[in-house]
């Protein structure tokens, strides 16, 4: 059940006050009086040394008042308030009975307390009603009119017969057969509290809407509680983001049957699941809620761990986290209003009433009005549940009989819309709009012509250098090439200078810059060059062409005049359809990104900004924009080193490096030290682990951006105190973030949905994708004239503004900083004519960073070098995964679908594909070490490889630093490449120790038969 420390969420708490010592004794005498007539309140429930709890009841058992002395000096008010609160109540309940009370003397005002503290297990809220009235009745002098009470054991039997005859569990997986995902609001799942953290309000509703409520109950000839339970589901719904709803209705247990159940006492009532599907008209879905009520009526005491059981949900998590109680009450219940008019001196001060449920409504039908009591976790204000709960109610009933739809209720308020849409998207600020990135780097040349602005190893240019030598290539791209505005140019280099004269050269012709990395495997290159219409490509061998050449070239401008609404660059992302997609980005999105970003990073002229993106990511572009546009320094690392941590440390110390904009999987590889000097860290690419965050955030000025390509690269930045989480933050200049639902709407603040990003920087759609631009790129609901773009990213709102990232809403995922669309991987799988059938994930190792893993049904035997080869050939390494599991069949949903959640999850022993040999020496057994705590992979051998193990570049980075720890040896992270078994790492490093050298690999070769 609960310890004393945790509190029980099942205990409620009562606080009494009389006029005298003798009425408040009185009271706890008639109290005994009906505990000795209940069998159910003289049980107990023991477990200790029992296989199972059992269930004891006693023959008498005997109320204990525990005396409370409060000090006169403290608030007797605060000090009631602590006694009654929800989260400290807690009893053993293997002693009865299980109400409990505690006296508190107020001498001084003539007021005597008591606490009574009931627990659930014995008493639901009708049973509580019958036992105030037995008291009034005992108080009153008419015990002797009460009726022989009805045994609860007689009710148990009653309930396990009906059980061992229905058929519950055929209903009940019938029913929950399509649902294959909770439906919880505010993204709520915690039901495991102990009702402390919870915020209660409690209203009754005008009457004029409670008259409308009794009216159409009695034309459609059903209870009130069908219309709360329908306007419920569409709250729930609307609040999870769902078509459907699934919550809890608690249902009285006192209906099916059991001979006297309406007048026994104990826990009668049992929740059960009710699923409300969101469509249609009005009508017909208010009269599906009635039938899926009354549908339910018969198993009304099936326990919902087996429901749970029987559905396609994990016993992991909640199969809801809502509940709706509706219940009949009587206004004049409480014990001091005695209905025979007799001053019983009892005054009910107050009590509290807790669930384990973070979203919790209450019903109370009093014969003519109703009141709702919304208890709500302390992230959701109740009053907010309840006025949506009113909006629906109104709604529900204007439609009864139209023919009204579901979809056409709305639960915002004015008020929330324009927080929403305006006050959250207030970003308006003049920029250049009608500039190009040239015209803007042409501005800063003019500035700071002298000095530095790019840096690469041991050559730097200065702005006008930059400018005459990507002047000097305009020139001759248009002397040698007939070149149209925004035709595509792509450029074959490796990050250097030379790349950016190109970037800029291009730009000055009027065309288009599109990047591709030189690593890329063939196939993938001919497409991008094939797809983009690229008129020629600038690759070293075409460099060293216009070098040979370059002094015929004038240093001046071309004089080409390109509009800020022409296209400056398309770049390339992955695509679910198998190939990827060019994205297009023009002058005057790219631009207020990039002003945006240097007011945001803090940068400066005399800023050294550091160049770490693949020049394939638009985070490039960034880097060397909001560089060049501010007359600061850019510094290019070098690609084949930068993953070296080592070396990456050495670099940002020798140059002075002091903002860069790092991926999270990088930046865990560091440590706060190593980037003294800083003045801004962003980190961008990927979600970041929480305290990887704060441990930066405490030395930095720290930013977290997000942005899709599709909208010029960075949309929000997060900046400030960081405190369960860390958020994307809030929307960039000109720019407008909505999470709306799948018909395009906004969801309430709170409510998970879709990010769309609006504004200046959305890109002019997907090259040669018609139909996938209109399907992603809308007209703006909420801005006539503009656009947005569907991200597939689930977001929402927090309180202030600020934006908490989820996750995809699809199979694309980040890795490493790199998007990839799962889909792509497997549309190349299924190519290969190796595989049957083949399906790839994305799961978190035990450091949370994401890996591929790839799942395959082989046509005969399943060789894992060769599909890894045969992908490397189709797909940039970076989408190959290194982790494969071999299936003799895929398992699939009730829909014939691929069941992606029932998938392995790959183990130590799967992961390699040679034959175990045991590590044979000291060093080996030390490498074995390493490699383990790297990879948590309990069972290494010395010819398992690194990388089969589910190693990548940046796990080889950190195997560098651990062998230099422990071994005191330097390797590269080139090595880690060559050597990649156990048994060829400990050759190696056997050979560096012998012949004293820390130098490359040059002159050692392995022949090694494994």
């Amino acid at each position: 059940m609960s310890n004393e420390e945790q509190g029980d969420p099942y205990i409620l708490s009562n606080l009494l006050s009389f006029t005298s010592k003798t009425q408040r004794n009185s009271f706890i005498e008639a109290l005994q009086f009906v505990i000795d007539r209940h069998d159910v309140l003289r049980t107990c429930f023991v477990s200790e040394d029992l296989p199972i709890t059992v269930q004891v009841v006693q023959r008498k058992a005997t109320l204990e008042v525990e005396e409370i002395t409060i000090d006169t000096d403290k608030d007797m008010e605060s000090e009631l308030k602590q006694l009654t609160n929800p989260g400290n109540q807690w009893m053993d309940i293997s002693e009865a009975p299980l109400l409990k009370l505690k006296s508190i003397e107020d001498e001084e005002n003539g007021v005597y307390y008591l606490v009574v503290n009931q627990h659930h297990l014995v008493l639901d809220h009708v049973g509580l009603e019958k036992v105030i009235f037995e008291i009034e009745q005992y108080l009153s002098g008419n015990k002797e009119s009460l009726s022989t009470p009805v045994l609860y054991r007689d009710f148990i039997a009653h309930t396990l017969h009906s059980q061992a005859t229905n058929d519950d569990e055929g209903y009940f997986k019938e029913l929950l057969e399509d649902i294959e995902e909770p439906t919880y609001p505010f993204n709520l799942t915690n039901v495991l509290g102990n009702g402390s953290d919870i915020s209660e309000f409690e209203i009754v509703l005008p009457t004029e809407l409670s008259e409308r409520i009794r009216s159409a109950s009695i034309e459609l000839g059903m209870s009130p509680a069908i219309l709360f339970h329908a306007a419920y589901g569409i709250v729930v719904g609307r609040c999870s983001n769902k078509e459907y709803a699934i919550f809890g209705s608690l249902f009285s247990g006192r209906l099916q049957g059991a001979v006297g159940a309406a007048e026994s006492l104990g826990l009668f009532i049992n929740t059960l699941p009710l699923i409300t599907k969101l469509g249609g008209n009005i009508t017909e879905y208010v009269q599906k809620v009635k039938e899926g009520l009354n549908e339910l009526l018969p198993y009304e005491q099936t326990p919902l761990s087996s429901i749970q059981n029987w559905s396609n949900i994990s016993n992991e998590i909640p199969l809801f986290s809502a509940i709706l109680n509706y219940r009949h009450s009587d206004k004049s219940s409480a014990i001091e209003d005695n209905p025979e008019g007799q001053d019983l001196g009892i005054t009910h001060v107050g009590g509290h009433e807790r669930t384990n449920y973070p979203f919790a409504l209450s019903v109370d039908d009093f014969g003519v009005d109703f009141g709702m009591t919304a208890q709500m976790d302390a992230s959701v204000l109740p009053e907010r549940i309840l006025s949506y709960m009113e909006m629906v109610l109104s709604q529900l009933l204007d439609g009864i009989n139209t023919e009204n739809s579901v979809e056409s209720i709305t639960m915002l308020t004015d008020t929330e819309e324009y927080e929403l849409v305006s006050e959250f998207n207030d970003t308006a600020i003049a920029y250049p709009e009608d500039k190009t990135l040239i015209d803007l780097f042409n501005t800063q040349v003019e500035k700071t012509p002298n000095a530095i602005a790019v840096v690469y190893k041991n050559e730097q240019l200065t702005y006008k250098e930059l400018d005459e030598l990507s002047n000097q290539l305009a020139q001759y791209l248009v002397a040698n090439y007939s070149i149209n505005i925004e035709n595509s140019i792509t450029v074959i280099l490796e990050r250097s200078n030379w790349l950016i004269v190109s970037m800029l050269a291009i730009l000055k012709t009027g065309a288009t810059y599109v990047p591709i990395d030189p690593s890329y495997p063939e196939e993938r290159k001919s497409y991008i060059l094939n797809d983009s219409g690229s008129i020629f490509s600038i690759d070293n061998e075409f460099l060293n062409e216009f070098k040979e050449h370059k002094d015929e070239y004038l240093t001046n401008s071309t004089g080409i005049s390109v509009d800020a609404k022409n296209l400056a660059y398309i770049i390339y992302t992955s695509g679910s359809t198998g190939k990827p997609k060019g994205v297009l980005i023009e002058h005057r999105s790219i631009i207020n990104t990039i002003l945006s970003q240097i007011e945001i990073f803090s940068i400066t002229p005399e800023s050294h900004c550091l160049q770490f993106a693949s020049q394939s990511f638009d985070a490039s572009i960034s880097e060397i924009f909001t560089v060049l546009l501010k007359g600061a320094t850019l510094y290019t690392i070098e690609e084949e080193k930068k993953s070296d941590v080592l070396f990456f440390k050495e670099y940002i110390k020798n140059n002075a490096i002091t903002i860069a904009t790092l991926p999270p999987a990088f930046l865990q590889l560091l440590e706060v030290e190593d980037l003294q000097g800083f003045t801004t860290l962003v980190t961008a690419g990927e979600a970041i682990p929480l305290t990887l965050a704060k441990t930066f955030a405490e030395s930095y000025n720290y930013i977290n951006a997000y942005g899709p390509t599709e909208t010029s690269i960075c949309a929000t930045t997060f900046k400030g105190d960081i405190g369960d989480l860390v958020p994307i933050g809030k929307p960039i200049d000109n720019t407008q973030i909505y999470i709306l639902n799948e018909a395009n709407e906004l969801l309430p603040a709170g409510v998970v949905g879709e990010l769309c990003v609006g504004g200046r920087g959305v890109a002019r759609g997907y090259l040669n994708r018609a139909e996938l631009t209109a399907e992603k790129f809308i007209d703006n609901p909420f801005k006539e004239g503009e656009r947005i773009y569907k991200t597939g990213d689930l977001a929402r709102w927090l309180p202030d503004g600020n934006i908490e990232f989820l996750g995809r809403k699809d199979d694309q995922v980040k890795i490493r900083g790199y998007r990839i669309e799962l889909g792509e991987i497997e549309n190349a799988l299924a190519s290969l004519s190796s595989v049957n059938q083949g399906c790839v994930l994305a799961t978190a190792d035990s450091n949370g960073n994401k890996r591929l893993v790839g799942y395959v049904v082989p046509k005969e035997t399943f060789n894992k070098e060769t599909i890894q080869q045969e992908l490397k050939e189709i797909l940039p390494e970076y989408m190959v995964p290194t982790l494969w599991i071999s299936l003799d069949e895929m398992p699939v949903t009730s829909s014939g679908k691929i069941a992606r959640k029932s998938l392995p999850t790959p183990e130590g022993s799967e992961l390699s594909s040679r034959e175990y040999v045991a590590p044979r020496n000291a060093l080996e057994e030390q490498l074995v070490a390493i490699w383990q705590e790297l990879l948590k992979v309990e069972k290494i051998g010395i010819h398992d490889n690194f990388f089969e193990l589910g190693g990548h570049s940046l796990l080889a980075t950190r195997l560098v630093a651990m062998i230099r720890k422990e071994l005191s040896i330097e390797i590269f992270i080139q090595e880690i490449f060559e050597f990649s078994t156990i048994e060829e790492m400990a050759s190696y490093i056997n050979y560096k120790v012998v012949n004293f050298s820390e130098d490359s690999v040059d002159d050692y070769s392995m022949s090694i038969d494994i």
